[in-house]
């Protein structure tokens, strides 16, 4: 007896559409010569990830990725290699499901960094304090189908309050 199978359906996700924009800029405020020098670094992500007409989410967001998404460093420099900054991170809330039902809150963390690159030389050291609010976050996002607007703990928790310390060198 012979047997036959056939394929009765088959489909593919519906269209999506992503277009964004991605900005930095790494400005010079002040150059004071043997006094130091202070820099504005930035960088601006906008994502606009989004289904295009899909019979169940509409023109619903992508889950998983923020729409806007800001980092900045506020540093001064001295000419002997020492260096002290202020840092931010910035993240817009986002979807956790297909359905855009649930949303992982945005959040703003902040830095400070300290350290010394020897000028002319292989090495470096730094401390580094990151979330020095100790804010709580998610990180990261593993998205779902329809979690029907409930918190169905799918998200990586961001890193609280940590202090770092770092040393590089390089051989030749």
């Amino acid at each position: 007896t012979a047997t036959t199978s056939a394929i009765i359906a088959e489909s593919n996700a519906s269209p999506t559409i992503h277009q964004g924009v991605e900005f930095s800029l790494d400005s010079l405020l002040w150059d004071g010569g043997g006094h130091g020098r202070l820099n504005l670094t930035q960088a601006y992500t906008y994502s606009d990830f989004h289904y295009r007409d899909d019979d169940r989410f509409g023109g619903n967001q992508l889950p998983g990725i923020p729409k806007h998404y800001y980092q900045a460093e506020l540093r001064y420099s001295l000419p002997n290699g020492l260096y002290a900054g202020l840092n931010t991170e910035y993240s817009s809330r986002i979807p956790v499901d297909y359905a855009n039902s649930f949303y992982a809150g945005s959040y703003n963390i902040f830095g400070a960094r300290v350290g010394y690159d020897a000028p002319g030389k292989d090495w470096q050291g730094w401390l580094d304090l990151r979330n020095l609010t100790n804010e709580r976050y998610a990180n990261i996002v593993t998205p779902g189908y329809d979690d029907k607007g409930k918190d169905v703990a799918r998200s990586v928790p961001g890193d609280g309050f940590g202090v770092y310390v770092g040393l590089t060198y390089a051989f030749h």
